[in-house]
């Protein structure tokens, strides 16, 4: 795999033999914070329907961050791993969308931010990836296929509702 877009913009290297983790673990915070401004902002300029899914996934940001910082104090503390438990938020807010499916009208300003919201979890799910390809221990592998997992599920939650106010499916 090549370097991903946030790899690129942060000049960090997940391939590397000499990958610092916990500098990984930092740029992996700050991405999530850019992922939660994204949101935040997006929410403040969204229709009533799109922005209680902007504000959900801009919560779901600062999960990450908290989650990541638990990770990098426990890595310079005790060279420890923690274990990450998918949060089960997401299928609430999969269900949500099944009851507003038949009324949900997005406006079109608003699926243009959809679609970027899709490509910044895009990004972000390609970074994880990445990183648990290159990361040496199992736990670390197991942590960040499991953030990537999230991710991912943040992804489809924005394509169907991208798909239920438009008609338009993306391909997951």
């Amino acid at each position: 795999m090549s370097k991903t877009q946030f790899e690129e913009d942060f000049g960090i290297d997940l391939s590397s033999p000499n990958l610092d983790i916990v500098k990984a673990v930092e740029v992996a915070i700050e991405i999530e914070k850019m992922g939660k401004q994204f949101y935040e902002y997006y929410a403040e300029k969204a229709d009533p329907e799109a922005r209680m899914f902007l504000e959900f996934l801009a919560k779901e940001k600062e999960k990450h961050i908290e989650i990541l910082k638990e990770l990098r104090a426990s890595l310079k503390l005790r060279n420890a791993w923690i274990e990450l438990k998918q949060d089960r938020e997401i299928e609430g807010m999969l269900e949500n969308l099944q009851v507003f499916k038949e009324k949900l009208e997005i406006k079109v300003e608003s699926v243009d931010m959809i679609m970027k919201c899709i490509e910044n979890e895009k990004k972000t799910r390609e970074f994880y990836e990445r990183l648990a390809e290159n990361v040496k221990s199992e736990e670390g592998r197991k942590f960040f296929q499991a953030l990537a997992k999230w991710e991912d599920s943040h992804y489809k939650l924005l394509g169907r509702i991208l798909k239920a106010s438009t008609s338009f499916s993306m391909e997951m």
